[in-house]
Order: C-alpha cells, then structure tokens, then sequence
C-alpha cells in the first residue's frame, strides 16, 4: 500500500496537494515554425514558447534544476522538459519497456486536459491524459475520467512523439502531441488547455511539478498569435544567491508593452522588489530581474506576475525555495569489476544457485580456473564448485547444501597468470527459526462452505458447480448455480502443416480421488500433435490443467487453440487483466459477430503486452475464469494476442492461443492454466450483510496500528515484543489508563529510534490512538504480500520470498515493504505469526494488503522463466497467492474460529485468489471525485465490488478527502454502496456519517430477521419490484408477509421521476399497505402498486413497506 501510492496513477496523497498549487492562466504564442524532434531543446527553436525554470511540490521547489517549456502549432502541442544530470553517478533508467514501471526511473510525466473545468461545472466530467516517459525513450499513456464521461477503450497515445538527449549535463526530452488525438476536431486556439509537466526524480526519490501541486493540471494555457513568449527565468541556488528575472520577447511584428512586476519575501528585511513598463520592439525582448547574495535567509518567495498594457494578465507565478548551503545531486554511481558473483540461498531446500561473470577481466590477463567456496565467516569450507564451462564469459550453477546454521561466505576465486584479481566476496545467514515446516494450514479437511468433492462417472461436483469432464481433461458441460455454461464441449484445436486436425481425447481415468481433492488424467491427438494432460479439482473447484506437448515427429505444429464454447446468453461481461494496479478491465461484451474482444485490450507492466493472465467470462451471478501465469512452455507470438472472444449466434467462443508461432516441437514441454467457475460458494456466514459495520469489525492498518515496525510488511510485533501485542488486546476488552499507555510507549520507542525522531512520533501517536479507538470492537489485523530487510528471517529466507532471481538487496535496517513470493516458506512464517496474533493480540483476523498480480521475476520459486535471449518472463503469482489464502482460511478453521480471510483485492477479483477468501476489500481510490455513481462503473462494480462470484462479504473504505464530509457527496456514496451490498463502517460523528447511516437504519433492522430475502437488480430471477429504467435500479430487502425495505438509487444525468411497480402477491404483503419514506418520514402513496415519485439526479431514496 504504502509504495503503491507514490504510482503516477493512483497518489492519492499527492493529488491532495494539488490544493497548494493555485491555478494559473498563461497567454502563449503560436508556433509558425515547429521545433525539430531531436532531443536537444534548442533556444531558438522554443523562443515562441512559455518558459519556467523549477519545478515544485507542497509549495516548495526542488533544488534539482528543471525548466518545462509548453508551446504549439495549429496541429500539435510541443512540450519540453530539461533537467540537470547527476552531478555524481547516473540517471536511472532501467525499464527497458512501456509500461507504468517507468515510475521507478528517473522520468518524466505529461498531464494534458484538453477542456479544464471550473469546479461549478465538475459533474460534467472530463478526461485527462498522462504519459510516463524515461531518458531511454520508453513511453506509457493512461487516460483519467472523471464525472460523467467514460473511458474510451480504443485510446492509446498514438501520434505521441518522445526525443531524448543528453547536452552540457541535462537531460532533454521534446515531446510532441497530436491534437486530434486528444480532442478531435479542436483548434489550438479554442479554449484553455490544461498542462501539468512533471519530474520524477530518483537517488533519492522525489517528485516535482510545473503546476507545484499534484499531476492533475491546475494551470491553464491560451494559446494566441499574437501573445508574447514569457520566461520565468531563475538561477537562484541553495548556497543564497538569489536571480530571478522575468522575460519578455515579442514575436509579432508591432511593438508590445507590458507591465512586470516581482517581489521576493525573505527573512532580511526589506522584500526585493521591483516592477517596470517593459516597451518591446518587434522581434525583442526584455527583461525584469532581481538578483542579490542574501546567506541569511533560508525561505525565499519569489512572485512574478506580467500584465498587458490593456490590463489582461499575461501570466502569475508564485515559487518557494530554500538556501541551505551548497547542494549537488549523487546517484549511484555505477562499479565494473574484473569479476562479478551474483547469487541466491533456497535454506528450505538447502540449494545455491550461483552466477559467475567474468566479462570485465583483464585482457593481459589469462583465467585458468574459476571456483566459488562456500565457507563459514571463521574459515571451514562447506563446498566448493568449479566454473568450467563459461559460455560468453558467464556461467550458473546450482549446488546442493547440507543443513546450514550461521554466516557465510561465498568467494569467487580466479587463478591464472597475469595481473592479479581480487577475489569477489558475498556473504549470506542461516538461521533456524521455530515456524519452519510446521505446515500450519495443511490438512485435508473440508471446512465449510465448502462441501467435499463428489464423483460420479465423469462428473466432479463441487460446491454449487458440477464438472462433466472429458479425456482431454477438460469440460464438456459445468452448470452453475443449477444453469449450464458451456454452448459445447471445451477442446483442442490443431493446425499442422497448413491443414486442420480434428482433435481425438484420450479416455479418461481418475488417478486418485478424495473430499478435498481429484486428479484425472487424459490427453488428446490431432495428426502430429499429442499431449498428455494431468487435470487437478482443488474442492473450491478449481481446476488446475497441467498440459504436456510431446513431439511433434519432424511435423510442423502451426497452431493449437484451446477452444471453450460458452452460451452468449450467460457471457454478458468481461473481467480481464494482464498485470499491475487498478487497471483491470470490467465492461460487457461488446456487440457484433466474429471477433468482439481479443487480449491486445489489457494493461500491462510487467507482462507482455497482448499477454492476458486472467479473464472471467461470464453474468454478474454466474460465468468461467481462464487464468495462466505467462507462456511458459506455450508458442506464442508476442506480436499478436493470445486470447480473444469470438462470437457465433448463440455461442460465444473463448480461444485461447497456446501456439500461434508455427514450430517443429522437438522435446516435450508442459504448459499449464487453471479453470474456476463461479459462484465460487456461498458466503460464510448467512448474515453476512453490512455484518462489518453492525458487529463492529475494525481494520488495524497499517500494520503500525499494531504496532509492528516494518512499514507495511510486518508479521510480528516491533521487536517480536509480545507486550505490545497484549496490550492492544487489554486496549480491545478494557479502557486502558493514561499511565498504561505511557509504559507501552516508553517500551516501544527504543525499538524505532534508529529510525529518527519522525518514526518514533509516529509509533507514540499510533499507539495512544489504537490503544483507546479499538475498545469493544473485533479487530482485524493488516498484513500484507511483503517482508522487510531489517526482519531477521528475510536476512535468511530473502531468496526465496524476493521476487528477484538472484540476491539484490545486503543485510540492513530498513523497513521499507519489499513485495514477496508467498512460497511455503514465507506461508509457514506468516501463519505461525498470524497464530500468535489470535492468542495474544485479540486479532479475529487476517488482512492482506496489494492482492492483485505483480510480477515475480524469481525463476526458482515460480512459474517465471529465463527467455532464449535472456530476458525474463514474470509470474503472476497467482498459485502462490491462492495458496496463502487457501493456507490461512484451512489454518483459522482448524483452529476453531471462524475463517475472516480478507484480501484488499485493489480493483481485481481474481476468483482463484478469492476462493478461500470470506470478506473483501475496496474503493481505495478515486476519493472525492465527485457522485459516485460516475466512479465506479456498474460493469466494474458487478465485476469486482459486490463479491458476489467469489462468495465473499464486500466491504468498502469510505471516501477521503475534501469530499468525505459533504453530506451529498457522502449520500451518493451510501446510495451506490447500499445498492450493491456493499459494507462500509459510516462515521457517527458527523453530519454525514449521520445521515448514512439513517438511511442504512431500515436495512440494518430487516436484516436481523432470518426470514429476510434480498432482491438485487442483477439477480437472474423475477423481481418483486421493478422500476421502468436501468437507469433507477433497485434493491428490495423483504421478510415475505410482513414487511420489506426498497432502495432506490439515481443513476440518469439529470433530474427525473421514478415509478416503480410492487408486485405485492410476490412479497407477500397485506391489503392496504403502507410505503413511508425514510428521509422525510412522509408516507408515499402507491395506487395498485404503482410508487411515483421525484428522484433528483444521483439522488437515494429509500422506502420502507408494512402493514398499516
């Protein structure tokens, strides 16, 4: 969570800044002659421009020198961006594809609104486009939506020019935007555009603006012939020189007159100011300056502000800057060695891999023999290895350990004759600690809701699912929810040599079968091509399909499909993604015959482009999820995607492309995906409704909230001390004293004193908060997928969890998170901690931050893999993941409580992670963008949100912000979330809060009632009551005969009447019966029926029904 939110994308804290940036307008000429696209900014090129020198954030500027430079044509928008190069070490610039990675580079960032709005007409919406780019020339474009607009999915940045270069210690970077690819049909001049240029800077990490707030453009841009080219000239630096000018050319062929005016506030007194009437030929310029030596002051003001003679304002800006002495800029700078050893320790499989790289050895030098000792830091060897079979001067070996306890050293030793090389030395720990192979979680039993596996014949049942499977090991049929899914059988599909091979299974057999799990085995042939197939049946039903290709007989393979039939009628929406945060896909299928859909539509930052790793196929209620990690073992032509919908009358065809890239297989290979149908199971408990907010569940997080020390990636208490953890129990059963609280503050600060004054204050205010605000509540810890280098078990176990391939990272102290691979050893580690959280902390359950697919580029703990060039493919990690979950879910049952499994799903719903999930996480993003019904679309909530196809409970954090106490804002909020079941812990101390939750009174008292049924507007049966318009959904909450609740929710873009129709028979209600609005209290006639009534545009109004 906590690194996540630096992303471009989704910064939440920074876009919160952007109310320190006021606004600005800027009058800027138009270009007669474009600038060339050469990554050098030359003067003359951008004299028609708008220039400003440094950039800022929180109101204060970056001492790293930048000028942005915004000018255009009538056709496109040049931008410019020069920054200062290290004055040690090197850019960094190690994403070496387009993807939202280049975050973690030294970059550039691109905000551009092409029709800026003033906040009287926000509903309206907008779209706002952002490109990441790093001095490679790797480029990545997003568009942002807001109000009532929607994404275009056809958008890409096509016609975005990027040209980098490196002159007299800058890095330059011309961009050059078409602009009818952001606002077709409009004219340069038309209107203000809205521009933000951005510096994300690295070594160390900050970032910097032109607006001086967030990414989002608070600056507006006119664009107009005959408007003069200002710059914002400043060379004032840390060690208090202070120059500040305003310049001023005139392009036109008349002479201007402008007046300029600038004042710096310092600590000397008195303020620098000055101002003049700038006369200015055509084709001149002039400029205002101020310039002076000031080393007593440390804040410097500088405001500048250029009118025209007839009084309009030309351009104001205002910056802050700070002197604290003479400043320069190191990186890291980059050492090449003779020799290198790059290595990684598996300790639960006692195994080594280890690199040896010789490329930098000395030329008059001759290598006669390499070796690596592994030995301990006193001297004894445990093992030496002999790189004898160097290809292109490098080598890997893997080598098997015996059992290891304590500190090691590997040293990489050359012999030979010549000029002596140092040996190259690397140290690593083994440590043995009490949760190793416990095997917590592992058992067999099958703990509800889950039901054991059935099998009759061919058919597996599990859980609200059955599995006709044939001797491919595949499905001819699954029902769920009672309905069938599939048009036709799933099958193979071969090309072989230019001709189609009609696909023969093998015959089904079931090689071992229990409650908690199945294994079938079968296989197919298709002329030459022949596979075998081991299908797995986990009891949530998950099938995992392990898929061996054998060869291929000399024979041509030119393509092999897996095809999955499913019935169009159920297949409505989409739910898909390649990898990364909050940029899945949710919408319906699109319309049309033939091919509707293909992969080339996910978003990907760390797999390949055209890679789709998980798409759900199907209704709101029921449908089929594909998921695999990567190619692994496909053939598979990155250049085109790999799956795609196509539709035929009344089916709909998922094909996915193991082969597309014609090839002789020469020696088996094994591919393997996974199959999961939803609804996954029902939900845990049957009062799972709103049972977070009415049983007062709270969630601890971050993980400082109970007092961890690792920021965001801790399993224990600071300092493993488990007085922490009782207290925040004792906080939990009792009020806790003044005094109470000082003995656990005085008990925690040593352990975070190494960390500086801000972190010790951070520990005492999270302690005295936590200890009183959690008193009666159930509490719910945050975990997350991540450890930390200063936690001793990574120090041993880091090879294994990293989602590195070889060791990057030395013993430290930091706390920072650093995201894992959930191996079995980092399981067994977790749950053991989650263990001791249950019996001492008062914990009731387990949280896991960032449940969403992030690339793992460890080859020897997952399914990722070294490409023939050398290059890696990531895993998505999902198995892993899945496992973490399922572990944790069979751990809390077997310990006789009851399972709260709680993935922050971070806009995903990945069913195979979700299985042994009960309760859900969301809306951690787009706080106070306005109603909320222009958020979050339905597609995504009934994708993602409601929990309906995993069986999990919803729950939502509430809204933050400068919105998350507007009443109406906080209505609308309700209203979406009350629609679709989702939970929300409203506040009690507001007036919006307050209102939430009298609104929610009538759902919260129905439900207490077991007899309560619940109509949803997405449900695939008749509806008691409906409403004449998708646009005003309904949610009808009823205890048949007696009473029921209804809640309406506005959806339409304007004001309009609702009419809804009751079908009272159905819900079972008497003769007269009355329907009372729960806001005024008013009573509602409803003749035959028939409930009319005003609905405001995004308005809630909720109605409840009963006896007179």
């Amino acid at each position: 969570m906590r690194f996540l939110r630096f992303l471009a994308s989704t910064c939440a804290a920074l876009i919160a800044m952007a109310a320190l940036a006021p606004s600005a307008d800027y009058q800027v000429p138009v270009l007669t002659q474009p600038p060339t696209m050469d990554g050098l900014v030359e003067p003359e090129e951008w004299r028609r421009c708008i220039r400003f020198d440094g950039f800022s954030i929180d109101g204060k500027r970056n001492p790293r020198r930048v000028s942005g430079y915004v000018a255009g044509t009538s056709s496109h928008l040049f931008l410019a961006i020069v920054s200062q190069l290290p004055d040690v070490g090197e850019l960094t610039a190690n994403v070496d594809r387009d993807s939202e990675n280049l975050v973690f580079d030294d970059a550039v960032e691109v905000w551009l609104d092409p029709r800026p709005r003033t906040p009287s007409d926000q509903d309206a919406g907008g779209r706002c486009f952002q490109m990441l780019a790093n001095a490679r020339g790797r480029t990545w474009f997003k568009q942002h939506v807001s109000g009532s607009v929607r994404e275009d999915p056809d958008w890409s940045g096509a016609g975005w020019s990027v040209a980098n270069g490196t002159h007299a210690g800058s890095w330059h970077c011309e961009i050059m935007i078409p602009i009818a690819n952001v606002d077709p049909g409009r004219e340069l001049g038309s209107g203000a555009w809205g521009i933000n240029l951005c510096r994300d800077w690295k070594e160390p990490w900050a970032f910097s603006s032109l607006g001086g707030g967030a990414f989002k453009p608070s600056d507006r841009f006119v664009f107009s012939p005959d408007a003069a080219a200002l710059t914002f000239r400043s060379q004032s630096g840390a060690d208090g020189r202070v120059d500040e000018g305003i310049v001023v050319h005139n392009p036109s062929s008349k002479p201007i007159a402008v007046d300029a005016e600038m004042t710096i506030e310092r600590d000397l007194m008195p303020a620098l100011r000055a101002n003049e009437r700038l006369e200015i030929p055509p084709g001149g310029q002039k400029e205002l300056a101020l310039a002076v030596g000031d080393k007593v002051t440390r804040t410097f003001i500088v405001a500048s502000t250029i009118v025209s003679s007839d009084g309009v304002n030309l351009g104001s800006r205002t910056s802050t800057w700070t002197s604290e002495g003479p400043w320069s800029w190191t990186a890291e700078k980059k050492v090449v060695t003779p020799m290198d050893l790059r290595f990684a320790y598996y300790p639960s499989r006692n195994r080594m891999r280890l690199l040896a790289d010789v490329s930098n050895f000395p030329e008059k030098s001759t290598l006669e023999r390499l070796s690596a000792t592994v030995r301990t830091h006193d001297g004894p060897v445990v093992s030496t290895v002999v790189f004898d079979r160097l290809v292109d001067k490098r080598q890997e070996l893997e080598i098997t350990l015996p059992e290891l306890e304590g500190s090691y050293d590997i040293v990489l030793h050359a012999e030979g004759s010549g000029e002596k090389v140092v040996d190259v030395v690397r140290s690593f720990e083994r440590t043995v600690f009490p949760w190793e192979n416990l095997a917590l979680g592992t058992g067999i039993t099958v703990h509800p809701p889950f039901t054991p596996i059935v099998v009759a014949g061919s058919r597996v049942d599990t859980v609200l699912r059955q599995h006709q499977l044939n001797g491919a090991g595949l499905c001819d049929q699954i029902t769920a929810a009672g309905r069938p899914l599939l048009a036709a059988p799933m099958r193979f599909r071969a090309i072989i040599d230019g001709a189609e091979q009609s696909a023969a299974n093998a015959a089904l057999a079931f090689t071992a079968t229990a409650g908690h799990s199945v294994t079938a085995s079968g296989g197919f042939t298709a002329g030459a091509a022949q596979a075998t197939t081991r299908a797995l049946v986990d009891y949530d039903g998950t099938i995992r399909v392990d898929l061996t290709l054998q060869p291929s007989g000399g024979k041509r393979v030119d393509a092999l499909t897996l095809d999955i039939p499913l019935i169009d009628a159920v297949a409505t929406h989409i739910h898909a993604m390649g990898d990364g945060i909050r940029n899945s896909i949710s919408v319906r299928v699109p319309a049309g015959t033939g091919t509707v859909w293909t992969a080339a539509k996910v978003n990907a930052n760390d797999t390949p482009k055209n890679f789709c790793t998980y798409i759900y196929v199907g209704s709101p209620t029921r449908g089929l999820s594909w998921f695999a990690e990567n190619d692994r073992g496909w053939g598979w032509d990155p250049s085109k995607p790999n799956l795609e919908l196509v539709r035929t009358g009344a089916e709909l065809l998922l094909r996915i492309h193991l082969i597309n890239r014609p090839e002789i297989i020469a020696q088996a290979r094994t591919i393997t995906f996974g199959l999961l149908a939803a609804p996954v199971k029902p939900r845990s408990v049957p009062d799972w409704r709103h049972k977070w907010r009415r049983d007062r569940y709270t969630l601890l997080g971050t993980d400082i909230n109970w007092l961890a020390l690792g920021d965001c990636a801790s399993v224990y208490p600071a300092g493993r001390d488990l007085y922490l953890w009782e207290m925040i129990a004792r906080g939990n059963r009792e009020q806790v004293t003044d005094a109470e609280i000082d003995a656990v503050v005085a008990r925690g600060k040593p352990y975070y004193e190494p960390y500086g004054k801000d972190v010790v204050q951070s520990f005492e205010n999270h302690a005295r908060h936590n200890l009183r605000s959690r008193y009666g509540t159930k509490l719910v810890f945050y975990y997350n997928r991540a450890s930390y280098q200063a936690a001793e078990e990574a120090e041993t176990f880091k090879d294994e969890w990293w989602q590195t391939d070889y060791r990057v990272q030395d013993k430290g102290i930091s706390r920072d998170e650093v995201k894992i691979v959930p191996s079995s050893s980092y399981i067994d580690h977790a749950l053991y901690w989650y263990g001791k959280s249950f019996e001492i902390g008062g914990n009731q359950g387990v949280y896991w931050d960032n449940f969403f697919f992030n690339g793992s580029y460890n080859t020897a703990m997952t399914a990722a893999y070294r490409r023939t060039d050398g290059t890696i493919i990531p895993s998505t990690g999902v198995w892993e993941l899945r496992e973490l979950c399922k572990r944790t879910f069979q751990y809390m049952n077997e310990r006789g409580m009851p399972a709260i499994t709680m993935p922050h799903m971070t806009s995903t719903c990945i069913l195979p992670m979700l299985s042994f999930a009960t309760v859900h996480y969301d809306w951690e993003w787009k706080y106070s963008e306005g109603d909320v019904q222009y958020r979050f679309p339905r597609e995504y909530l009934l994708m993602a949100s409601t929990g309906e196809l995993a069986g999990t409970w919803p729950v939502i954090l509430g809204d933050q912000g400068h919105q998350a106490d507007d009443p109406w804002t906080g209505k609308t909020f309700m209203g979406v979330a009350m629609l679709h079941e989702l939970d929300c812990a409203y506040q009690d101390w507001n007036e919006t809060g307050t209102l939430q939750r009298r609104l929610m009174a009538p759902i919260d008292e129905i439900l207490k009632d077991p007899d309560v049924d619940a109509w949803r507007y997405w449900d695939d049966r008749k509806q008691p009551v409906s409403s004449d318009s998708a646009d005003v959904p309904v949610i009808v909450y009823a205890v048949p005969g007696k009473r029921a609740v209804i809640g309406v929710v506005g959806y339409a873009d304007a004001d309009r009447t609702g009419q809804l129709t009751i079908d009272a028979k159905a819900l079972g209600l008497p003769e007269g019966y009355v329907v009372r609005d729960v806001e005024s209290g008013s009573d509602v006639p409803a003749p035959s029926g028939r409930l009319s009534f005003p609905l405001k545009k995004h308005d809630v109004r909720v109605f409840t029904v009963g006896a007179p």
